[in-house]
């Protein structure tokens, strides 16, 4: 554990350096100020319209983040072959692709807190720290398993088609209420099937999407948020699973 927490330390210093983290930071403060011009023009839907505009320039770039990072991070280390460097020391490779989860997983949670302070600052008193907190977990949570999902694939896809994989895997698993409501109504016995046997290939990511004003003001339900945590958590340590027993197999000269 204790080298797996080194590595991850190491591994985002590395990422941080990159200009990818800036330009997200940049674009989301933009639309977030954006959000608040556009809710200085209304009477009375200020808050709402700063909330939904920062929520939403928070949601794509994490996932921007995690599908970029998540694609080719291992691939640049079996490149360059500098993870044998690091594969020689003690180092398992399953503390390795942890460390490289980690490492990732931590840069997407500096760039949200940073942004959820520039979104508090312009919402003002109106924004309720628990029900933000509760919200913000569902969208980090998210966004660790379509990293986690993408990190796997990569192991044994090329990085752009882990890239098109994790994009893919974020639009199935926040559609999979619409996929069984039209296979139920649909008369093609391979569009129910697909539609009735989805949620076992795919979590079910709208789960986790909380972005509601309403939600922020009123809070999530706690059963539903409970109910949530524990489905995603259990896809995220399947994924990881997946990804280090792959990993561990793979040829890496």
């Amino acid at each position: 554990m204790k080298n797996t927490l080194i590595l991850a330390k190491v591994f985002l210093l590395e990422l941080i350096r990159e200009k990818l983290l800036v330009v997200g930071i940049a674009l989301s403060v933009a639309l977030s100020l954006l959000g608040m011009v556009l809710g200085n023009l209304s009477f009375d839907e200020r808050s709402r319209i700063i909330f939904h505009l920062s929520l939403s320039a928070l949601h794509l770039v994490s996932l921007g983040l995690v599908v970029v990072f998540g694609s080719t991070v291992l691939a640049k280390e079996i490149e360059k072959q500098t993870c044998l460097l690091v594969l020689i020391r003690p180092v398992s490779r399953v503390q390795f692709y942890i460390g490289k989860f980690l490492a990732i997983s931590g840069l997407v949670l500096i760039f949200q807190l940073l942004v959820s302070v520039v979104i508090g600052f312009l919402i003002g008193e109106e924004l309720k720290v628990g029900s933000y907190l509760m919200i913000f977990s569902g969208f980090y949570l998210e966004n660790a398993l379509i990293l986690a999902a993408t990190l796997f694939v990569s192991v044994l896809i090329r990085p752009s088609l882990a890239l098109f994989f994790g994009v893919g895997f974020f639009l199935i698993g926040n559609w999979i209420p619409e996929f069984e409501f039209f296979a139920a109504k649909s008369e093609s016995f391979v569009f129910r099937a697909i539609g009735s046997t989805i949620r076992y290939w795919f979590p079910n990511l709208y789960r986790l999407n909380w972005r509601s004003f309403t939600l922020l003001n009123e809070g999530v339900p706690m059963s539903d948020y409970l109910n949530s945590l524990a489905h995603g958590f259990c896809w995220l340590g399947l994924l990881l699973v997946l990804g280090s027993w792959f990993w561990k197999r793979r040829d890496l000269v």
